[in-house]
């Protein structure tokens, strides 16, 4: 069984995933743990232009500059996802601090658990 829990060590570990993101030059519109039940696994959503290219060259980024996020907790999705343009919509997170969401539908889009360091609108 997976964990379910999203635990201090991992929200850490994606704060500074999100400032190495930045100084690395990669603009994130959004960043945010978010848990999937069918797989029993939480998930680090990135959204970023760079990433309607593909994720390959992102991750070989990170890995660059030092990231010590393991790659299969990293998402990279488009701005032009469905998810990202529904929630973006929704919600609005500038960064300063992090949002809970749970138990939430957007738009037909259910979030099961989310914790956002990041989201602008779309």
């Amino acid at each position: 069984m997976a964990q379910t829990a999203l635990v201090d060590q991992d929200i850490e570990a994606g704060r500074q995933f999100v400032r190495l993101l930045d100084m690395i030059g990669i603009k994130a519109h959004a960043a945010f743990w978010l848990y999937r039940s069918d797989t029993e696994r939480w998930r680090l959503v990135i959204v970023c232009d760079e990433a309607e290219k593909g994720s390959r060259d992102l991750y070989l980024r990170t890995i660059k500059a030092g990231s010590t996020m393991g790659l299969g907790m990293v998402e990279f999705q488009a701005p032009s996802s469905r998810f990202y343009q529904t929630f973006s919509k929704n919600m609005h997170v500038d960064g300063r601090s992090e949002v809970r969401v749970s138990q939430s539908t957007f738009e037909g889009i259910y979030i099961e658990d989310a914790l956002i360091y990041r989201l602008s609108a779309a």
